[in-house]
């Protein structure tokens, strides 16, 4: 709470000393109850200067008016500390106050109006499609609140902005950005989304300003700098005040379109904001996807199925009972998805109830996922309960069941109220949801296939709309915007100049120095930085040991499985996990290479990959199988000893040269190399198995007709994220239909916020795993289903550090190089682990 913090306190007793003196207090919407005459910050838009005091943080001043920032060497400063300034143009004679200049308030002043950024910018890296240089738009949008509903809606405007001007590339922004990312924008758009409400509950009646404030600042910062504005899918969800109305009426006054998400909204925006551009009452931004989302659901993968609770997921302990029930005789899991932080409570207590009732229920945590993962999880489902608006939308464009649990009158009544009644699209309080869902779990429903045409139609007009307001004509019309220079921070590294590298260079060889833990006469190099890291490699070598001896002993304790027999395991497209090596189809595919079971991740990919072609039925005589990147893997002979001919590729040992592979004995240069005479007889592997040097960048067109593909941690060594996933999807093409494909890779399963990309060795993150899934559905191929769960075991928990046998001496290696069990590594910092797919043409 602010009230614990002295500085916030000295600045909330200014706002009480001032409120008498002045028609207005400019302040944080915290200080905004003291006093009635408060208003935030950026409602200074629609007030006069001389009339106000102003009460912010001094970090805060740029988010005054860009006329008010001009004039602050004419403000008088009564107070400031290291967080807090009190200004006014006009000190009352009632103040035993004279005021003076703040030095850091107009330094402040001098660089916003110099062109310089004095903020950092909150950017979706996720969806933003422009890069540095490039000329964009700026999409302002709720898309980072940790609400996958709002990055639905992100997505779908983007992707309607980006099909009415392809050439225009786009930035995607929470508010908290700095103006100068608008002044050098080509337009501004705002939303779509809810914006529109300024209660803090719908319960109460404390206004709540800074939610209207943050984003109708927008427009006024459009018009300060002259750019174009649109704002879509705007959405009213409850009563406005006097000053709000005025607020985003002037915000919205020079803006070329405004849409409505329904006619409601439309109203409320005719009758109270008097809109002076043209308005058009539209649908949610969420149907964009409509044909999307059908062809998800039509091509949902052969996995057990299950129904979704998404949202608030409370029933009574009776429904809860009957719903469990019903989906355990039906053998039906439940995912609870949390779409949002407020539905948490909600989903863990029903969690809780069904496991306790036996059913097979889980979470599905979506608040930091991407929307593609969102819609994905609700288009392969067999039936939606939902209390979310964009759980609803989803389901109804998937032509699946849905129930929706609301309040007469509220958003989702409102589009429930606009289409045909159906048996399948029930909306109600919990016990009627209840009634409907019962009978449904114990049959197939047939659900229509849903008309859509006037919501489609509305997007349809929208679309047009926009395309006309971002037309090329209308936008050379506009003043020419500065090329983007933003912070390495914002959307990447920014080219450095020959002295910066320089000045680099040199930095890097002082700090080399530092570490070094002998300085150039051989003794200790006693200094601050050498000191706090010279036992780090000491240390990680005392973790590798106790990892690896764990490792020893959890395999030692392994039970003895003689008399295997190959059976089916429906594999999902996962991450390595230690249950998967302690299981018996590792166990069998373990035999079958002659090698024991040992944690370590490079035998599961392999079992994996032989998992999954015994499944799909492709090994055997007359099978044809293609291998990328195979270096001297064992998995060649042991297709061969099956009866399938194999065609082994890997690049020209004079590519491998280059890259530096050749070095790693990594790469297969003869096809002898790939010959393992423990699996399989010289003249079996001589007729069966043949090798071609390919580029997995570009596979040649002759390799077509085979029956199963693979490769096994090869993909990531292509030169970047983009080519990885490109070649996944290019390596089906050489597959006859239901030939299956099986590819495995680096994972980085515990940053979404980094990664590594363009380099020689690059991480994939659950974002690309769904992309690349989503691209092969769209082309009918069926993916594995889609799990992250890189298990909770002890191993699964153990991130083996570098030094690893390649960077260790001969006496080093023969301690702790020979013995590296490990399932997680750490690769240059970032934990990451294998994860295959399994792609079926």
């Amino acid at each position: 709470m602010w009230v614990d913090d002295e500085l916030w306190l000295n600045a909330g007793r200014w706002v009480l000393r001032l409120a008498p003196h002045y028609g207005t207090i400019i302040t944080l919407n915290e200080f905004v109850p003291l006093s009635q005459n408060c208003l935030p910050i950026e409602f200074a838009h629609i007030l006069e200067p001389d009339t106000c005091a102003i009460v912010i943080p001094i970090g805060d001043i740029d988010r005054l008016p860009l006329a008010w920032i001009s004039e602050l060497d004419m403000f008088r400063a009564l107070y400031a500390d290291a967080s807090f300034v009190v200004l006014a143009k006009r000190i009352s004679s009632d103040l035993d106050e004279r005021g003076t200049h703040a030095p850091e308030v107009l330094a402040i002043r001098e660089r916003i109006l110099a062109g310089d950024a004095v903020r950092a910018n909150h950017v979706d890296h996720d969806l933003s499609t422009a890069t540095n240089g490039d000329q964009y738009g700026l999409l302002i949008t709720a898309s980072m609140t940790g609400n996958c509903g709002d990055k639905l809606l992100a997505a779908a405007a983007l992707d309607l902005l980006q099909q009415a001007n392809p050439a225009l590339k786009w930035i995607v922004a929470d508010p908290a950005v700095d103006r100068q990312l608008v002044a050098r924008s080509t337009m501004v758009a705002l939303g779509p989304g809810g914006y529109l409400y300024d209660l803090h509950n719908f319960e109460g009646n404390t206004l709540y300003y800074q939610n209207i404030g943050n984003f109708f600042r927008f427009g006024f910062v459009a018009q300060e700098y002259d750019k174009p504005l649109i704002s879509l899918g705007l959405g009213y969800q409850g009563v406005v005040s006097k000053n709000t109305a005025k607020y985003v009426s002037r915000s919205l006054s020079r803006a070329l379109l405004i849409t409505t998400r329904d006619v409601e909204t439309a109203r409320f925006v005719v009758d109270h904001l008097a809109p002076s551009p043209p308005l058009i009452s539209g649908d949610d931004f969420s149907l964009q996807f409509r044909e999307r989302l059908a062809s998800l659901s039509s091509a949902r993968p052969n996995a057990p199925p299950y129904i979704v609770f998404c949202g608030n997921a409370s029933f009574s302990q009776t429904d809860t009972g009957l719903i469990a029930s019903a989906c355990q005789s039906k053998s039906i899991a439940i995912h609870l998805i949390i779409q949002a932080a407020e539905d948490v409570t909600s989903c863990e207590d029903c969690l809780h109830q069904l496991q306790a009732l036996g059913a097979d229920a889980k979470i599905v945590d979506l608040r930091q996922a991407l929307h593609t993962e969102f819609m994905m999880e609700i288009a392969h489902s067999s039936a939606v309960i939902t209390s979310r608006f964009h759980g609803m939308m989803l389901g109804y464009m998937a032509n699946l069941p849905v129930f929706v649990k609301g309040e007469i009158g509220d958003k989702r009544h409102r589009f429930y109220s606009t289409v045909p009644s159906e048996e399948t699209f029930v909306f109600g309080n919990a016990a009627g949801i209840v009634d409907a869902i019962l009978p449904l779990i114990s049959c197939t429903p047939s659900v229509p296939d849903r008309p859509l045409t006037r919501q489609l139609a509305g997007i349809s007009n929208i679309r047009k709309l926009v395309q006309t307001a971002l037309s090329p004509a209308l936008l050379e019309t506009c003043p020419p915007p500065a090329k983007m220079q933003l912070t390495p921070t914002s959307l990447g590294p920014m080219e450095k100049t020959l002295d910066q590298r320089q000045q680099l260079d040199d930095m890097s060889s002082k700090i080399a120095a530092l570490k070094s833990l002998v300085n150039e006469e051989s003794q200790p190099n006693i200094n601050a930085l050498s000191e706090a890291i010279r036992n780090v490699n000491v240390l990680a070598l005392n973790v590798k040991f106790f990892g690896y001896e764990l490792a020893r002993a959890l395999a030692a304790a392994l039970p003895v499985r003689a008399g295997l027999s190959p059976t089916s395991v429906p594999l999902k497209s996962k991450p390595s996990t230690q249950a998967d090596l302690e299981s018996d189809w590792v166990a069998y595919w373990a035999s079958k290479l002659k090698v024991p079971v040992i944690f370590h991740r490079k035998l599961w990919e392999l079992c994996y990959a032989m998992q999954a072609f015994h499944d799909a039925g492709v090994l055997g005589e007359g099978r044809r199988g293609l291998g990328f990147g195979c270096g001297t893997e064992p998995l060649p002979s042991l297709m061969a000893s099956y009866g399938a001919e194999v065609v082994v590729t890997d690049l020209h040992p004079e590519a491998q040269n280059t890259q530096g592979w050749a070095n790693t004995n990594q790469h297969t240069k003869t096809l002898n190399e790939a010959f393992k005479d423990h699996l399989v007889s010289k003249d079996v592997f001589d007729r069966k198995v043949s090798l071609e040097y390919v580029d997995m960048n570009a596979i040649p067109s002759h390799l077509r007709d085979f029956d199963f593909c693979w490769s096994i941690c090869a993909l990531e060594h292509l030169g970047s994220i983009e080519k990885g996933l490109n070649f996944i999807e290019n390596s089906i093409d050489v597959l006859k239909p239901g030939g299956v494909a099986v590819h495995t890779t680096e994972f980085n399963f515990t940053r979404d916020d980094i990664t590594f990309d363009h380099w020689n060795t690059v991480l994939f993150q659950r974002k690309h795993f769904v992309e690349i899934s989503e691209r092969l559905t769209a082309k009918g191929y069926k993916v594995a289903p889609l799990d992250f769960d890189v298990g909770n075991k002890p191993l699964d928990k153990f991130i083996d550090v570098p030094p690893f046998p390649h960077d260790m001496g001969d006496y080093m290696r023969d301690i702790w190089g020979n013995d590296n069990n490990h399932i997680k590594v750490s690769v240059d910092g970032i934990p990451a682990t294998c994860f295959g797919m399994v792609i079926t043409k």
